[in-house]
């Protein structure tokens, strides 16, 4: 990418094929594009809904279990956190995961769940 307003944000395997898909952010007009990856070569790319201007992307990994990838958003300016839960390459339901939350706790790391669930003892990281 020329244009430098744009960060590697995350990268999962967002449709399934076994190859890592980068996630792009641009802070300037607040845009995020999935790039769909075939080893070296773009396949693709899709247009996410765009990103608050205080958020940033904190991770991507499967939170829910169902086997998508989902993408994280923190925001450490007001302590709130959304998700994406995904479907593929596609927003299934965007969530706020504060709320009810003390402000004082903060994300850190990159949540991994199971295949067999949270707390199961297969987990590998």
């Amino acid at each position: 990418m020329a244009d430098t307003n744009w960060v590697l944000s995350a990268a999962a395997d967002f449709d399934g094929d076994g190859q890592t898909d980068p996630v792009w952010r641009n802070y300037q007009t607040h845009e995020v594009q999935l790039w769909l990856m075939n080893a070296a070569s773009l396949v693709n790319t899709v247009a996410l809904p765009l990103a608050a201007p205080d958020f940033q992307l904190e991770a991507a990994s499967d939170l829910n279990g169902d086997g998508q990838v989902d993408i994280v958003w923190d925001n450490p300016y007001r302590a709130e956190n959304d998700v994406f839960l995904m479907n593929g390459t596609s927003v299934a339901t965007n969530s706020d995961l504060t709320k009810g939350v003390d402000t004082n706790w903060r994300i850190s790391g990159n949540p991994y769940v199971s295949p067999d669930g949270p707390g199961s003892s297969s987990a590998t990281i």
